[in-house]
């Protein structure tokens, strides 16, 4: 990871304007949640006026500085960034580097502090994470790179941030924007021909219908039926791109195919497909145009701190 670089996605727009109305008020149920009921420790160390600096202590692509920004804020404090947002912080083993100076009474300072980390430690970590699979899936080509739908309840927020600041999409951000049919909901259907047919009588011209399959039957079945996306699972990698070409060759389809992986063994980057080892280079600039992968949030942790300047 050390010669890892991430483009950064946002370019010179705030990425904070990505962010949904009432995003604060989340961040402030989770100070006041993080709130001691009597903080003794707060009392005790009184009222002077303090800066501290906040450093990275590992390497990764910075996030979640609106999150930090805000917890802050909510305990009267100011934060003055060093270091933009969506770059990557060359830390050197054992090193550290300044990424913003807090300033405010000292025991609000302390009041933020530990959330405020936690917040942008996780942001971070799912980012680098987010930012290694981008460049992978750049290196190879691939059209589109998305994030199945694995956020954690009630912390979407930052996580979904996170992922775009790393550079790839989530793709269930709003399940109302797509209809997802899954195996199970084909199943209760009776076909693929039906699950389509319903789903197209409802999408009209703005929803994108989603077809999951494990055969190759109904992959030929959902491209004829011009599915927006034929998800292939369960079928043999090298079985589709033959399913593929014989779609593009004998239909006149509209669809787009792709299929859903799972990365392990951090920083190496390893796909697995239906339980195997996938090697996606042969699949360059060729037939798959979406590429769905799980495990993002299991991130190893970018670490920060805060420390009084003198």
């Amino acid at each position: 990871m050390n010669s890892f670089r991430i483009q950064k996605i946002m370019c010179c727009r705030n990425p904070t304007d990505l962010l949904p109305v009432g995003w604060k008020r989340q961040i402030a149920a989770w100070f006041a949640e993080d709130c001691p009921s009597f903080d003794y420790a707060r009392f005790a160390v009184g009222d002077d006026v303090a800066s501290m600096t906040l450093y990275a202590k590992t390497c990764g692509i910075l996030a979640g500085v609106p999150f930090f920004t805000e917890i802050f804020a909510l305990a009267d404090c100011k934060v003055e960034w060093l270091f933009p947002e969506g770059d990557y912080m060359p830390v050197n083993t054992g090193g550290k580097i300044a990424i913003a100076i807090v300033t405010g009474l000292v025991r609000n300072i302390l009041r933020g502090e530990r959330i405020g980390l936690n917040l942008l430690s996780r942001s971070s970590s799912i980012a680098t994470l987010s930012g290694a699979t981008r460049l992978t899936f750049d290196f190879a080509a691939f059209k589109h790179v998305m994030i199945a739908d694995q956020t954690t309840p009630g912390f979407k927020l930052v996580e979904s941030y996170a992922m775009k600041i790393g550079g790839i999409h989530h793709y269930d951000q709003d399940p109302s924007v797509m209809i997802m049919l899954t195996k199970n909901h084909i199943q209760v259907s009776g076909s693929v021909k039906d699950s389509i047919k319903a789903a197209k009588c409802i999408s009209g011209d703005t929803l994108r219908v989603w077809v999951e399959v494990d055969n190759v039957n109904d992959a030929i079945q959902a491209a004829i039926l011009n599915a927006d996306v034929v998800l292939m699972r369960s079928i043999p990698f090298r079985t589709i791109e033959e399913v593929i070409e014989v779609v593009r060759e004998n239909f006149d389809s509209i669809s787009k195919f792709g299929i859903e992986v799972s990365r392990y063994f951090y920083p190496e980057f390893k796909l697995i497909y239906d339980g195997d080892n996938i090697d996606y280079h042969p699949f360059m600039d060729r037939s798959i145009d979406v590429v769905l992968i799980n495990n993002v949030q299991g991130t190893p942790r970018v670490d920060f701190c805060l420390k009084w300047n003198d």
